[in-house]
C-alpha cells in the first residue's frame, strides 16, 4: 500500500518506491520473513521438491 498509495511514473520511481517501503520495514519483520523463508526451503528439501502446500496439506500441516 506504501509503494501504490499514487501510481508511480516509472519503473525508476517503482523500484525507488518499493525500496523506501523495504528501508521502513522494522528489523524483526525482516528477520520473520528470513526465518519463513529458509523453514519452507527446508521444507522444499523434506518432500523432495514436490509442492509444499499440497505436501502440508496431505499431512494436515499449513504454512
Amino acid at each position: 500500500s506504501i509503494v501504490y498509495r499514487t501510481q508511480p511514473q516509472s519503473l525508476d520511481d517503482l523500484q525507488a518506491r518499493i525500496q523506501d517501503a523495504f528501508n521502513q520495514l522494522p528489523q524483526e519483520i525482516i528477520d520473520r520473513a528470513i526465518d519463513c523463508y529458509q523453514r519452507r526451503l527446508e521444507r522444499c528439501i523434506d518432500v523432495d521438491g514436490r509442492n509444499v502446500e499440497q505436501a502440508y496439506s496431505d499431512e494436515g500441516n499449513f504454512l
